[in-house]
């Protein structure tokens, strides 16, 4: 069972785990203390291929944002295929095999000049789910087209995704997507433009995106950093922990680090609904307990600075 702000039971909360002063360790406000109430959880189970790529998706994304990114190799499959949990927990909340081996749309959300996140997720799983221009969308405004060198599998919209309720010739809040697809991966770093975009969706919307790789910015901040006030950002926060469970943290080394907690961080998250137990009933997943970053896996962004360390909570769980 779930504890009050995403607790499990029976696990100790920090020393504040709400929204009113500064969390354990240290942080003097802002939107970190909303990470409190959404903890990193464990995953198991032989049914997590799309899961375990996600992960590795992520730290591709954590190397397309350091300078000399396209110069970096590829994490190896082994290191895909890393230390589960306990059988007991891999058995009692392994991701569903329909939520998990079934990806009916890939979304790219800002793409610059630099999409190795994906050529490497299409190039391993795309003929598998079906995955083609037809269903596969990249979005960035601030480009006149796509970078086809990385694949010519998916649409190009030359169009911001932003907050609207009205999509624009600029900028689109995904829904026209989303009202079409129901088992989505998104990969989304749109610089502070997360928040807004957020803010609009509904949680029917988020529930469609299964899995999510997503950069977050300004989380430190207690002013409007990245255009978004510390309460917006709160409230982005707490909604996403209504749908979906952390399962990888990794800190972006180019931003300062306040009481353990990343001012960038790159997450890994999956939707509620596809952690069952064997006899398909939601359940809710125990906390992470492995440590961060993970060697092979997780790689610095600023690749001749230290990765950061996140063996703190809510990234682990130190009993």
């Amino acid at each position: 069972m779930k504890g009050d702000g995403g607790y499990i039971v029976g696990v100790p909360p920090p020393n504040d785990g709400g929204a009113s002063g500064g969390a354990s360790g240290g942080v003097s406000g802002g939107a970190s203390v909303g990470l409190m109430g959404f903890p990193l959880v464990n995953y198991g189970g032989e049914n997590g291929a799309v899961t375990r790529t996600s992960e590795v998706a992520e730290s591709r994304v954590s190397e397309a944002t350091s300078d000399e990114a396209t110069e970096r190799v590829s994490p190896s499959d082994e290191a895909t295929e890393r230390v589960s949990p306990s059988d007991e927990a891999t058995e009692r909340v392994s991701p569903s095999d329909e939520a998990t081996e079934r990806v009916n749309c890939y979304i790219s959300a800002g793409v610059s000049n630099e999409e190795s996140f994906t050529r490497d997720f299409l190039a391993r799983f795309g003929a598998m789910y079906a995955l083609n221009e037809s269903n596969c969308f990249a979005f960035d405004g601030t480009i006149d087209a796509y970078p086809v060198q990385y694949t010519d599998k998916i649409t190009f919209y030359k169009k911001n995704i932003g907050g609207a309720e009205v999509d624009s010739e600029t900028e689109t809040n995904l829904r026209f997507v989303l009202n079409k697809y129901s088992h989505v991966f998104l990969k989304m770093d749109i610089e502070g433009g997360e928040y807004p975009w957020l803010l609009r969706m509904s949680l029917d919307d988020l529930r469609k995106i299964k899995q999510m790789v997503i950069e977050f910015h300004g989380l430190t901040a207690t002013s409007s950093g990245w255009g978004c006030s510390y309460e917006d950002k709160l409230r982005c926060l707490k909604k996403l922990n209504e749908t979906h469970y952390i399962i990888h943290a990794h800190g972006n080394n180019h931003s300062p680090v306040v009481g353990g907690i990343p001012d960038v961080i790159e997450l890994t998250c999956i939707e509620k609904s596809c952690f069952l137990d064997d006899k398909g009933v939601a359940v809710v997943p125990p906390l992470n307990t492995t440590p961060l970053p993970i060697p092979g896996l997780d790689f610095p962004n600023m690749r001749w600075g230290c990765d950061i360390n996140l063996n703190v909570f809510p990234f682990v769980s130190i009993d």
